[in-house]
């Protein structure tokens, strides 16, 4: 009886072992099946992403419409027949805006299954630059550009600035753009005065020509430095004697604000004081 027991239980153990291996077995057949059926559908679906046609890049798209428009339109068309996949656009970008230095920015959209759009932002002239860099303008940022893509009138509009130097480029512009907000938010009252040409000499000092009051010839504006910590002080001055000499009828040819302010002070910091030169034209008729 005994003897019976043992050997039916023996018997039981090996159908238990002899089912786990089975089942590990069956386990293992269904895990190869599973990553043979995920490498095929892989490979299937990569052979139709870049090697079939459905994601060729066929639509080129540029916005806003333009002359560069044009010509950027005309650079990504070597890109058509490209799987939109693999298309850089961070390379193109950066191709692009080193290629037309007029650009603010550029970013490329992918259109699926198979446009590519571009977006760009013209830079914001400050001023037309003369001399060395003649026919080019230059933004806040001092990049220098070609003004091809602004109309003739806007480009006309803009004063005329010529430095001595990088140096001097940089203060230039940071002074117009100074100036330019400082006409912004003056307020109510007369318009303040725009500037015709400004020139910056390698020693940093600045001459102004700004519209007459009632037309040509300019007011030639010596500066002195172009210091920005000395523009507020300086611009509230040039009003207060622009108004003294427009309530008078005088018009001035020169006015020469390169003792305002006056060093020394109260606090030892510059006053508002200081010497104005003015050499009066004509009076006004």
């Amino acid at each position: 009886m005994r003897r019976r027991q043992r050997v039916t239980l023996r018997d039981k153990v090996r159908r238990q072992a002899w089912r786990r291996r089975l089942g590990r077995a069956a386990a293992a057949v269904k895990a190869a099946l599973a990553l043979t059926a995920v490498g095929a559908a892989g490979y299937y679906a990569h052979r139709f992403a870049f090697r079939s046609d459905f994601f060729s890049i066929r639509n080129v798209a540029v916005e806003p419409e333009g002359a560069i428009a044009k010509r950027i339109e005309g650079d990504m068309a070597s890109m058509k027949g490209a799987s939109i996949l693999k298309v850089r656009t961070d390379r193109v970008e950066s191709e692009l805006m080193e290629k037309y230095p007029e650009l603010r920015r550029v970013t490329l959209e992918r259109s699926y299954p198979d446009g590519i759009k571009a977006r760009y932002e013209l830079r914001r002239p400050l001023a037309a630059l003369t001399g060395r860099h003649s026919g080019r303008g230059a933004d806040e940022d001092a990049a220098v550009f070609p003004l091809s893509e602004y109309s003739g009138a806007a480009a006309s509009a803009l004063p005329r600035l010529e430095a001595a130097s990088e140096d001097a480029l940089h203060l230039g512009l940071k002074f117009l753009k100074m100036w330019s907000e400082h006409s912004a938010g003056s307020g109510p009252g007369p318009a303040r005065p725009g500037i015709q040409a400004a020139r910056v000499d390698e020693y940093g000092d600045l001459v102004l020509f700004l519209n007459g009051p009632a037309g040509p010839p300019p007011v030639r504006i010596v500066w002195g430095p172009a210091d920005p910590e000395l523009f507020p002080a300086k611009a509230s001055r040039l009003a207060d004697v622009m108004k003294d000499l427009e309530s008078k009828s005088i018009r001035a040819e020169t006015i020469n604000l390169r003792g305002v302010p006056e060093e020394g002070g109260d606090a030892g910091g510059p006053r508002v004081a200081g010497r104005v030169i003015v050499k009066p034209a004509a009076a006004v008729q």
